[in-house]
């Protein structure tokens, strides 16, 4: 078993046991109250863990309208992640913008034509967040194509005069059908890219953190429990509970937290309890090392608990809190 594997397994007991054990110093709940335990992943937290651009270049050779059409495309575009309210479900929307430029020289007979086409382009894919994995939804994509003439050449003399002078009216002739062709290629272009990039996303997230395995031990050993799921702007949130429950309402004073993922107990913490969810946190603390400066010589503080209105909250990932509200003030600007 990986090493990684075995983080997850302790975590899940860990927390397992930190919500269903009789040694948490809080008055029982009865069924028909509000979910005991949510946690919450932030949206910039999955927003780290996709490439922010997405860039493609390939090679054109292809015969059409009996010229030999050479080049290049390149195309290019940033990713983003887009939540919205849900007393639900969780969910959020991968999305792919920007364009694809294709510079081609056709050649047929004695003319030569360099041709410039820009495809603008918006691909978008629904993930899922079930309390248990990330699963994605099929890509949509809308995108339009235009094209310029930059050049058309010819040998010099009356031939040459005479062959651009038939070149022109042909050229806008098959425009429409010319730029229909690269749509579709753009299309396939970008649908590849944005299909590999989601494909590692949703992979990565269903390893790096044990959700799975968390959210099954949480589940008490009732029949009839169920995973209550919903979101806002900023986060996803998964509580089991009874059928009839709901994700309790946060305490008012939620917006000081600063996880990029927060555990959430009501009740009071057992110091040793919350001394080895501590500790069983800090490995997967650790796992965000990668989103940290390097050689700051700032120490990296752990995991703490951090007691609100009857709960008492982990905190993962506080000190990237910072950069990542920054980040997200930055790309609102851009």
């Amino acid at each position: 078993m990986s090493t990684l594997r075995r983080v997850f397994h302790v975590v899940a007991g860990a927390l397992a046991v930190l919500v269903l054990s009789g040694s948490v110093q809080a008055q029982e709940v009865p069924d028909s109250a509000p979910n005991r335990f949510v946690m919450r992943i932030s949206r910039e937290f999955l927003r780290r863990h996709l490439s922010p651009t997405l860039e493609e270049t390939r090679p054109v050779n292809r015969c059409l309208f009996g010229a030999r059409v050479i080049g290049e495309t390149t195309t290019n575009g940033a990713t983003s992640i887009t939540m919205d309210l849900s007393e639900k479900d969780a969910k959020f929307v991968l999305r792919f913008t920007g364009a694809s430029v294709s510079k081609t020289l056709a050649t047929k007979s004695i003319v030569e034509v360099c041709t410039t086409s820009t495809t603008q382009f918006v691909a978008e894919r629904i993930v899922s967040f079930d309390g248990i994995r990330f699963t994605e939804e099929p890509a949509t994509i809308q995108a339009t194509t235009s094209s310029t003439t930059d050049a058309i050449m010819t040998p010099r003399g009356l031939i040459g005069r005479i062959a651009r002078k038939r070149a022109g009216p042909e050229i806008e002739a098959n425009r429409p059908e010319a730029d229909r062709i690269t749509l579709e290629d753009t299309k396939k272009i970008v649908m590849d890219r944005f299909d590999a990039e989601s494909s590692r996303f949703t992979k990565e997230m269903n390893g790096i953190i044990p959700y799975e395995k968390t959210v099954a031990l949480l589940l008490p050993k009732t029949q009839g429990w169920i995973i209550h799921l919903g979101s806002t702007k900023d986060f996803l949130m998964v509580s089991p509970g009874p059928v009839d429950n709901y994700i309790p309402q946060m305490p008012k004073s939620y917006g000081r937290m600063k996880g990029a993922i927060e555990v959430w107990v009501r009740g009071k913490a057992d110091n040793e309890l919350s001394r080895r969810a501590m500790e069983t946190w800090a490995l997967v603390n650790t796992g965000l090392d990668r989103f940290r400066p390097k050689q700051t010589g700032k120490m990296v503080e752990g995991v703490k608990v951090t007691t609100i209105e009857g709960w008492w909250v982990l905190k993962i990932g506080e000190d990237l809190a910072d950069d990542l509200i920054e980040s997200n003030l930055d790309s609102k600007k851009d």
